[in-house]
């Protein structure tokens, strides 16, 4: 049965209770969950964002639920461990808890998805879904990269010296044409080993990136950690 307006304020604080108090007593040394940005303030600062890259969506819906990054809380604990797990979050500017938020219009494909840090409000990933027949101005592959690069220094001080291209990709459609380009942060990777004195099958790596459509910035995603294929191999063999 759906739940009502009234029910759903309610709803909410009681999973936030139960993820506290799940951490407290299942993972105490994971209880850093800081929720300075409740989520009327998350739909807010959606809101705001989505204002400045292209269009007002007052009356547009929405909804926001609270996210926790459990693959990489996972990995990191089977790789490092949890003391240096805080740390490492901390050096790289990690989000592990925040606020996704949808805005939508009812009967069409087109919506925005926001990841809202719980902590300090930033909007580290976001991604506009339009019509695969939604028409946009041509540029060039490298004005592409120059303006992707651009964007990424003015939002999260991305600094290219400091990562490794990953690659890019462009797709072609009838009357555009997206390009995508992400990026490694050297240093930052973390081997997986699925057995103590083995061989290193793959790595963790925390990616920055962002897809580009004429002059519109259709996603991008700050310090998302990829996950090695192997480690997903190793999980399926436990179950």
């Amino acid at each position: 049965m759906p739940k009502s307006k009234i029910h759903w304020p309610l709803y909410i604080a009681l999973s936030v209770i139960s993820l506290l108090a799940w951490f407290n007593f299942t993972y105490p040394q994971l209880v850093f969950v800081d929720l300075k940005i409740d989520r009327q303030k998350a739909l807010a600062i959606a809101q705001s964002f989505i204002k400045e890259q292209s269009e007002d969506t007052a009356h547009w819906q929405s909804a926001a639920v609270f996210g926790y990054d459990s693959h990489l809380d996972q990995y990191l604990q089977k790789t490092i461990g949890f003391k240096k797990l805080k740390q490492y979050i901390k050096d790289n500017d990690i989000e592990m808890f925040f606020w996704i938020v949808r805005v939508f219009k009812q009967d069409s494909p087109e919506e925005y998805r926001l990841s809202v840090s719980s902590l300090t409000g930033e909007v580290f990933a976001y991604i506009h879904r339009i019509k695969e027949t939604a028409e946009r101005e041509s540029i060039t592959h490298e004005e592409a990269k120059e303006k992707v690069i651009s964007f990424l220094k003015k939002n999260f001080n991305f600094n290219p010296e400091e990562y490794d291209a990953q690659g890019n990709l462009q797709t072609q459609l009838d009357n555009r044409m997206d390009s995508a380009f992400d990026w490694d942060k050297k240093g930052a990777e973390i081997p997986w080993i699925e057995k103590e004195g083995g061989t290193i099958q793959g790595y963790g790596k925390l990616v920055t990136g962002a897809t580009i459509s004429g002059q519109e910035i259709l996603s991008f995603s700050k310090n998302t950690f990829q996950i090695p294929e192997e480690f997903w191999r190793h999980l399926g063999k436990l179950n």
